[in-house]
């Protein structure tokens, strides 16, 4: 985990993406953000709760190392989802994702929908030109990170977009090293 900072942020969106735009302070740190409450009662979280209490050994992924049932998924979630609680991350929060897809992905997807965050995903295929601008648009305030995965080495994308905030020490794993899956080897 990557948190981002106002400060941060304002230093993404200083910097020139190389196609002559740059966002000035003064809108970086006075845009609004305002929450629309959905019409239907129906969130995500809740249809999460739903499904793992009335399916919770139902398989919900198959991988090289096994099977993963629904409540251990959901132990999981619930556990980064706790940890971006107690990082301040809740209701109304901007929390970025650069990850390859897998079960990390998915934990940390249902994570942000069970704490009411906004999730913006970033496509490990961005370069480091459209990661920057990805970020600078989006007002990301957290920024979930998988260093590398196969061949593309995520980390060194964000060093080069950002030389400044990847230098930063502000960082913590996504999931313990103990985990029995989601840990790939090249």
């Amino acid at each position: 985990m990557i948190p981002l900072s106002a400060r941060d942020r304002l230093a993404i969106n200083d910097k020139n993406d190389g196609r002559g735009s740059r966002m000035t302070a003064e809108r970086a740190g006075s845009r609004p953000h305002t929450l629309v409450e959905p019409v239907d009662e129906e969130s995500v979280a809740r249809w999460w709760r739903e499904l793992v209490k009335r399916h919770p050994q139902a398989v919900a992924l198959r991988t090289l190392e096994g099977d993963i049932a629904l409540a251990e998924l959901d132990r999981r979630s619930a556990k980064l989802a706790q940890a971006l609680l107690l990082c301040g991350h809740g209701k109304g929060s901007r929390i970025a994702m650069l990850m390859a897809n897998g079960p990390d992905w998915i934990i940390a997807w249902i994570a942000t929908q069970r704490i009411g965050a906004l999730c913006i995903f970033l496509s490990s295929f961005f370069a480091e030109s459209e990661l920057l601008h990805a970020l600078r648009h989006s007002d990301a305030q957290l920024l979930l990170l998988e260093p590398s995965y196969l061949h593309h080495d995520y980390a060194a994308r964000l060093e080069a977009a950002l030389p400044d905030l990847a230098a930063c020490d502000n960082t913590a794993p996504l999931l313990p090293a103990d985990a029995p899956y989601g840990r790939r080897s090249p």
